[in-house]
């Protein structure tokens, strides 16, 4: 009888797992893949729900979406190791779909995924290379709504690199592209991009204001988060953060109680949805705004809130450096020595260890308007506080000034470097917005005589024709049977150049896309890669590629390298 009750059970249970094994079809696919997207900004736990739903599918292409859109899920709640695990799972799953249109439509989320996770993370150049190849996939497939999110991102990531003119001329290019489709989309997803898109222009408004102080900066910044809360009312971490930037515009406006009033309510939102990086966030503010108002035990309260949650998500590096800061000033005012002693201590150590990161958080603002001078304040408490004051901690004190005062130089000489590999990069993908002015010709041909050149063009630009040393205004007429009048006149019209800046353009793109795309052709000398692509000379090459990126490719080759590792 025993045995009876085995066999059933043993039946049973694969009854159940067949049955929580089965395939999605295409419609539950849909439902389930779109209601796990649009929760993300504004339930977490529930878009987990659904991407659990979708992961029992034994479709390889439905598992690949529900381990990639878990991967963002993991790191939105600071867990970097689940979220990494989770990404390469989705990968596998994807390497093992045949070529179509929805494997490429699948591989740009996932990359979008990618990208926001590690922007999550800081590492911005890694997430603008990804969101990049993403938007070249969406292209591609013509998913036109996802074209609209990668622009977003590269909107935040062109603000979190500084270049504020770029990230709200993209903003702005992602919003008309939204107003385009949106007949197409429903209101619920038409609502999430437009809040989207809102709060990445305000965001770059606001850090452009950091930079020059410009009051017609911040009132944009606070239209446009105004704006943005009109489409928020079902995202809860929209809402969250948009609350959290506004308080921050009217703690700038020095309208503290209103300021305070609004992160207080922003933080119980953001406690009862469990979004710990923004409560971290949020209690550092207010531990700011109270340190302002010379209210310290509140400020310390803050302060010590916040780096609970910091020792637990290791996040928010920068704001952890300087809560240090503010609650040694506070023990120092206290007379604490201890105290004061011990967090001077941690933010000298945190800030010299932090220094190869600052470009990628806000400690970038703060260190380079007042970098020496908070060091030098921050050693006078660490100094009055100790007992052992004497030549050789002096020497230690300078040398960290002096530390930092090379770092400062180093640093702008190298981002100066990566924006402008990241501006190639841009160009690239744009196919070359920025060209040559026409040149009038007092010249007329027939449109049929003129498509002939032009499909003959094409045709070796397709066949790498220009690669070839021998490329001449004079041999390619030749080759397609015409005159140079005529080609230079095809050429002039059809691409706003002269034939010679259209075949140097050809060379260099190719350049480009090849040390992009090929990691040994990076490892060629300068004079390979010049030959490579028709130059004659080492010189030639570099001259031109530097004319048109402004950096020599032996830079661009190792800003690429770096976004790699």
């Amino acid at each position: 009888m025993k045995h009876y009750f085995y066999y059933f059970f043993l039946l049973l249970s694969s009854f159940v797992f067949s049955q929580n094994q089965r395939t999605l079809s295409p419609i539950e696919y849909q439902k389930l893949h779109d209601k796990a997207r649009l929760l993300i900004n504004s339930n977490i736990e529930s878009s987990f729900f659904y991407a659990n739903k979708i992961e029992q599918s034994n479709n390889d292409l439905h598992k690949s979406f529900a381990f990639g859109i878990k991967s963002y899920l993991y790191q939105m709640k600071g867990d970097s190791i689940t979220s990494k695990k989770y990404y390469k799972t989705s990968i596998d799953y994807l390497n093992k779909l045949k070529p179509s249109t929805d494997k490429t439509k699948l591989h740009a989320y996932l990359l979008n995924y990618k990208g926001l996770s590690e922007w999550k993370r800081g590492n911005l150049n890694v997430a603008a290379i990804t969101y990049q190849e993403g938007l070249k996939l969406s292209e591609k497939a013509n998913d036109e709504l996802q074209v609209v999110k990668f622009y977003s991102n590269l909107t935040n990531i062109y603000q979190e690199i500084g270049n504020f003119n770029l990230a709200i001329k993209t903003g702005r290019k992602a919003d008309k592209f939204l107003e385009k489709i949106k007949l197409k989309l429903d209101e619920t997803l038409y609502f999430n991009q437009k809040s989207n898109i809102k709060i990445a222009i305000g965001n770059s408004y606001f850090k452009k204001y950091k930079q020059n102080k410009l009051a017609l900066c911040l009132d944009s910044s606070y239209v446009f988060y105004k704006e943005a809360l009109n489409y928020s009312d079902d995202l809860i971490n929209n809402k969250i953060v948009l609350n959290k930037n506004i308080g921050t515009v009217l703690m700038i406006k020095q309208k503290y109680r209103e300021a305070e009033k609004t992160y207080n309510n922003t933080l119980l939102l953001s406690i009862e949805n469990n979004y710990q990086d923004e409560t971290s966030n949020i209690y550092y503010n207010l531990g700011f705004l109270n340190f302002s108002l010379k209210e310290n035990e509140k400020a310390k309260l803050y302060f010590q809130k916040f780096d609970s949650i910091y020792k637990i998500l290791n996040t928010k590096k920068s704001e952890y450096v300087f809560s240090n800061y503010y609650l040694a000033k506070i023990y120092n005012e206290e007379n604490n020595e201890v105290e004061a002693k011990k967090h001077s201590a941690i933010f000298l150590d945190e800030l010299k260890n932090y220094n190869d990161k600052i470009k990628r958080e806000e400690l970038e603002v703060n260190y380079n308007i007042n970098s020496q001078k908070i060091e030098s304040e921050i050693n006078e408490i660490y100094q009055t506080n100790s007992k052992k004051k004497n030549l050789i901690y002096f020497l230690i004190v300078l040398a960290i000034v002096a530390i930092n005062i090379l770092f400062y130089f180093n640093y702008k000489k190298r981002k100066s470097a990566e924006l402008k590999a990241i501006n190639i990069l841009e160009e690239y993908k744009a196919s070359n917005e920025q060209q040559s002015k026409k040149v009038p010709l007092n010249l007329s041909i027939d449109s049929e005589t003129e498509m002939k050149i032009l499909m003959k063009l094409e045709k070796l630009e397709a066949e790498k024709y220009y690669l070839k040393p021998d490329f001449t205004q004079q041999e390619v007429a030749k080759k397609i049977k015409t005159n140079t009048t005529y080609l230079s006149y095809v050429v002039n019209k059809n691409y706003n150049k002269t034939f010679s800046a259209y075949f140097n353009e050809l060379r260099i793109n190719y350049v480009i896309n090849e040390i992009i795309n090929n990691k040994k052709y990076r490892e060629y000398t300068t004079l390979a890669i010049a030959e490579s692509a028709g130059f004659k000379n080492a010189d030639s090459f570099t001259s031109s590629f530097k004319k048109k990126t402004g950096i020599t490719p032996y830079t661009f080759i190792n800003e690429i390298k770096k976004r790699e590792l």
